[in-house]
């Protein structure tokens, strides 16, 4: 604080001159430059302390050797609130001139020597904060081939380098999220649970960094949803998951509902669909998805998952039709969704039967 008050910087930045200060004094090699010697004294400046029993009352002593105060640090000190904390005298040069605070500063952080030449192998670091130079258009890119052979391990690696730099990369870690939600979407059971316990804990990671942006919040409520799949929505629930979950989704909803082509709306309907009884509610999620479908119609999650509602309530028609569309969509931007989906689509006219056509 002391640093601070004199030099005007701001606490964090003043912390910092503090910590590098008692680090370049710790060194046994330390190099002053300048005339004649460096003296540093330091005291405490009497007072006592009021109304807090008489294991306080007595003055405060320094473990070092005490000194006269200084002039000026005394006439500082008396216009201070609490008298009896700790203070620092001036520093001095060998002739007894006192040395300004702002000027000792940067005459301790810049006395040490530069090193001569280049940084060697181990100074130069080999990525940026940010990863190399187009990692970011490079992942997208084969995200748009993530379901074809060795492509989501390519990926994983890719983010998995980026984080060993910076393991708080919010770029990084709701990517490594969505990849992981991708492949547990994929699974089954134990493999599901744990692929989606990973997403989870990676879009915490980037929620952290980034708090305002849908990107964590949309992927950590996915993987809590996929995780709770895996071990069973039952078990899930006795484990508290329900209130985690609905933080996470909600607050992508307040955010951006719309992302990713309404992609909030479907996990927010799918939601009260997969709930057990008595908490089910088929009626909420048809609410839901019908309005994601409306919103978005090129959303093919969407009308299955409405179809699973329909379904539900006895209107097999109406759920086929909506299966139809489905497989009979036309290329979107994500070919391995579509594919996922058409898969899906497929599956259901297997579990429900064809259309009926009859009049």
């Amino acid at each position: 604080k002391q640093i601070q008050r004199e030099t005007g910087v701001t606490y964090k930045c003043a912390w910092r001159m503090f910590k590098q200060i008692r680090t370049l004094l710790s060194e046994d090699d330390l190099q002053l430059a300048g005339a004649g010697g460096v003296e540093m004294d330091e005291t405490y400046m009497g007072g006592k302390r009021k109304g807090q029993g008489s294991k306080a009352n007595g003055d405060r002593k320094s473990s070092t050797h005490q000194v006269p105060p200084h002039p000026e640090c005394a006439m500082a000190w008396r216009r201070r609130r609490f008298p009896w904390r700790r203070s620092g005298l001036p520093v001095v040069c060998g002739d007894g001139t006192p040395l300004p605070s702002m000027l000792f500063l940067a005459f301790l952080l810049l006395a040490q020597p530069a090193p001569i030449g280049p940084p060697s192998a181990t100074q130069r670091p080999s990525l940026t904060a940010e990863g190399p130079a187009g990692w970011r258009e490079d992942f997208d890119g084969l995200w748009r081939h993530r379901d074809e052979s060795g492509a989501e391990k390519k990926l994983e690696q890719t983010l998995q380098q980026i984080l060993a730099v910076d393991p708080r990369s919010f770029e990084a870690n709701w990517r490594l999220a969505a990849l992981y939600n991708w492949e547990a979407d994929a699974k089954e059971t134990d493999e599901k649970a744990a692929l989606g316990k990973k997403a989870w804990e990676a879009a915490d990671k980037a929620v952290a960094a980034n708090a305002g942006d849908v990107h964590g919040h949309y992927n950590a409520a996915v993987g809590i949803g996929l995780y709770s799949e895996g071990v069973g929505i039952i078990t899930a629930l006795s484990q508290g998951l329900e209130g985690k979950f609905r933080d996470r989704i909600l607050a992508a909803l307040r955010i951006d509902k719309d992302y990713l082509d309404g992609a909030p709306q479907v996990v927010w309907g799918r939601y009260f669909f997969k709930l057990p009884w008595p908490k089910r509610d088929v009626d909420q999620a048809t609410k839901v998805l019908s309005e994601a479908v409306r919103a978005h119609p090129e959303n093919l999650r969407a009308k299955i998952y409405l179809a699973d509602c329909y379904a539900d309530g006895d209107k097999v028609d109406e759920g086929t039709k909506l299966v139809q569309q489905v497989l009979n969509a036309p290329p979107g931007d994500d070919p391995p969704e579509e594919r996922r989906m058409k898969k899906k689509a497929r599956n259901w006219i297997d579990a429900h039967g064809p259309p009926n056509t009859a009049q």
